[in-house]
């Protein structure tokens, strides 16, 4: 692979369609602890829709939080573990669309590169980028009692829409957790595909 195919990010409809991918399948895998939790500790098949649902169901702050924590483990393994052990720069949605995160010299990214990147930084900054940031707005809501989700939020929209903006339009097309990390998202070529 040259180099010289690495200086711009991957970007258009494939990078999209890997976003909206791993927005599903992160949400999933994070959401399966709190969704069997809720069965197991109500007894009901009613579906869960919020977290707060525990509270509503007569189970302490704690309770919402230890599942919220364990939720945040599953969303971890799926944006940090599964890129960096399992499909090396790649999460699911970005394995689908042929499209690979590595540094700006075509090296593979290490463990504190996805940790930062996938999980502090996409999570704790761009937190409209995954779902995953659901969690922590219910962790922090969940242990201050005030009602942190509307504002936090309003935040992670607006910077994770100067992201977008960046990775479209930008002069290098890199989102801000790829220049925070110094990493780019190519596509993968044929023979590694």
């Amino acid at each position: 692979m040259k180099a010289k195919n690495k200086k711009v990010s991957e970007t258009g409809s494939s990078r999209l369609v890997s976003f909206i991918l791993d927005w599903l399948f992160g949400g999933i895998v994070a959401g399966i602890p709190s969704v069997i939790a809720y069965l197991i500790l109500t007894g009901k098949s009613k579906p869960l829709t919020s977290m707060y649902q525990f509270g509503a169901a007569g189970f302490d702050g704690g309770t919402t939080i230890l599942i919220s924590l364990i939720c945040i483990i599953f969303g971890f393994f799926y944006y940090v573990i599964i890129p960096w052990k399992i499909f090396p720069g790649q999460t699911i949605g970005k394995k689908m669309m042929h499209l690979k995160i590595v540094y700006r010299d075509g090296k593979n990214p290490s463990f504190n590169t996805y940790f930062m990147r996938q999980f502090i930084f996409m999570i704790l900054v761009e937190g409209a980028a995954t779902p995953v940031s659901t969690y922590v707005k219910v962790i922090i809501t969940t242990s201050t009692r005030f009602y942190i989700d509307t504002y936090l939020g309003l935040v992670w929209d607006v910077i994770t829409l100067i992201s977008v903006f960046l990775l479209f339009w930008g002069k290098g097309r890199l989102s801000l957790h790829d220049y925070a990390t110094k990493t780019l998202v190519i596509k993968v070529p044929k023979v590694e595909r």
